[in-house]
């Protein structure tokens, strides 16, 4: 999977949504987050489908022009830089799985985007002992 780093929203696979234990924020995201995406987040975290716990997943689907997938994805309640690695690295696990070949990372602004980079880095690797492509 390819990996690139923009600082503007574009058409995508899969758009992952970071989010904090129990203390979301929707004006954090409200520029650049589609209302659908904003209200559903909120609903699942009243609902307590979603708390926002470390490498916690809720997958969504939306008709919206910026993506049909959406993750969300917890990063603990103080977001050490450790923690969202790991939640990146969960996300492009995520998207490996359902073969998704464009992802973008929707980070509030308290989120480390190089931990976020360097999670997803790590979470695209494949250790691959002795393989010989046959």
């Amino acid at each position: 999977m390819k990996i690139s780093i923009t600082t503007k929203l574009a058409t995508t696979d899969l758009l992952v949504v970071f989010v904090p234990a129990k203390k979301f924020n929707a004006k954090t995201y409200h520029d650049f987050l589609p209302k659908d995406v904003l209200t559903f987040i909120t609903a699942r975290m009243k609902a307590g489908d979603f708390k926002g716990e470390k490498n916690e997943t809720l997958p969504g689907f939306f008709d919206i022009k910026l993506a049909q997938r959406v993750l969300l994805i917890g990063y603990g309640k103080n977001g050490h830089d450790t923690d969202i690695m790991k939640a990146a690295g969960t996300a492009i696990r995520h998207a490996k799985k359902i073969k998704a070949k464009k992802i973008t990372f929707a980070l509030p602004t308290n989120v480390c985007a190089h931990c976020v980079a360097k999670g997803a880095f790590l979470g695209n690797y494949e250790f691959k002992v002795g393989d010989t492509g046959d």
